[in-house]
């Protein structure tokens, strides 16, 4: 399956989560004519139950002007979510390399980040890891069962689950001088912004039920935690460039930036992160990781499926259907 279409009803469906997100923000029932009187639509009366119903196949600027303000969007939310009010499908925005299937085109991208001798991995717009390299895995010390129970599937190959978990160290290394919130905070703006276009597909419910109802009682918590504060703050957004300060148990102080390229193909973006050193030290530490060869034989492993169809296939349990939790109370 090539891409995903957002199309009108696509966009409703968008709508129509930011509505239930916002009642809940309120602490009350956010209706599709109480959303009309807080956007000034009263001269408009149905025009919100036509856009969720994907039936007004024209929405005008200031139309999304006003949802994007009432909603409280992020700088980031809201560009992606004008882009989304065009209409335009997925596929035609984006326009990959030619010739390439997706398997090429990840396999290509997996070379490259293998040659990559600094940290570095790829996440796809639901923020699961596609790619990690060597040194990415060595840094956080992530075993070989680790990363083999996230290939199968039995843990989620998430961000945001490696972020949280009490399986991996990643908050453990924090320095506790860094004001972390900020940093999970936006790793969770990023998150919402990546997988905007994509809420009304399968995989996104099934991985929002997965991250709210883990396994890993701290990954639901902070998971519901850092949601909740996303859309409270909407003035600390997903910046690519978040600088990180890590008490390493084996390496102690490191001190470096995540960078970020945005590499677009047939089947939706991908990004490809690059932990940047800040300090002589840093690099030496990047260097011995890129050149320890340890248990891993390869530079770079591919570690959640895709693209969408291929993760929907391989993660989503046969007859599996949303309960939606309190996402669509």
């Amino acid at each position: 399956m090539r891409g995903r279409i957002m199309r009108w009803q696509e966009f409703g469906n968008l709508v129509y989560s930011f509505r239930r997100m916002l009642s809940r923000r309120k602490g009350r029932r956010i209706t599709q004519r109480a959303l009309e009187d807080l956007c000034g639509f009263t001269d408009r009366r149905g025009i919100i139950g036509r856009i969720e119903r994907g039936t007004w196949n024209h929405v005008e600027p200031e139309v999304l002007t006003r949802l994007a303000d009432v909603f409280e969007l992020h700088r980031w939310e809201r560009r992606d979510f004008f882009l989304a009010g065009t209409g335009v499908p997925t596929e035609d925005i984006y326009r990959g390399l030619p010739n390439l299937s997706p398997r090429a085109e990840l396999e290509r991208l997996k070379d490259l980040v293998g040659m990559i001798t600094i940290p570095a991995f790829i996440l796809d717009p639901f923020g699961d890891i596609v790619v990690a390299n060597r040194a990415v895995l060595l840094l956080y010390q992530i075993s070989p069962d680790l990363l083999d129970a996230a290939q199968r599937g039995e843990i989620l190959p998430n961000m945001l689950y490696f972020v949280f978990s009490r399986r991996f160290r990643f908050l453990e290394m924090m320095d506790i001088q860094q004001p972390v919130d900020e940093v999970l905070l936006s790793l969770m703006q990023n998150f919402r912004r990546t997988s905007m276009h994509y809420r009304h597909t399968n995989y996104w419910k099934f991985l929002y039920e997965r991250l709210r109802n883990s396994e890993d009682p701290q990954v639901a918590r902070y998971f519901e935690q850092y949601w909740n504060l996303a859309e409270a703050m909407p003035s600390i957004d997903g910046n690519f460039g978040r600088l990180y300060k890590m008490k390493h148990p084996q390496w102690q102080d490191l001190e470096f930036v995540s960078g970020t390229i945005e590499e677009i193909t047939h089947e939706g973006p991908l990004y490809v992160f690059l932990y940047l050193p800040l300090s002589p030290y840093t690099w030496t530490v990047f260097k011995t990781l890129s050149g320890t060869t340890s248990s891993w034989e390869e530079n770079a492993f591919l570690v959640a499926p895709w693209p969408l169809a291929e993760k929907e296939r391989r993660l989503i349990p046969p007859g599996w259907r949303p309960s939606f939790f309190d996402y669509d109370a």
